[in-house]
């Protein structure tokens, strides 16, 4: 992870900190449209597949 991180921001040590923390005020919404949309893509994605298998399992019966 870190190592992305010092290529994306291009910082090493203590810079890395600054660097990453006006990132982080910067793309605040941006970070947290990110994470809604890596917790739901997968919670839909499982949700499908629990539906699939369901259907399955049915239609085996």
């Amino acid at each position: 992870v870190w190592s992305s991180v010092r290529t994306t921001y291009n910082c090493t040590g203590t810079n890395c900190i600054v660097a990453l923390e006006n990132a982080m005020y910067s793309n605040k919404q941006r970070i947290g449209i990110i994470s809604v949309i890596f917790l739901v893509v997968p919670l839909l994605t499982i949700l499908i597949i629990m539906l699939q298998m369901r259907r399955d399992i049915l239609y085996f019966k």
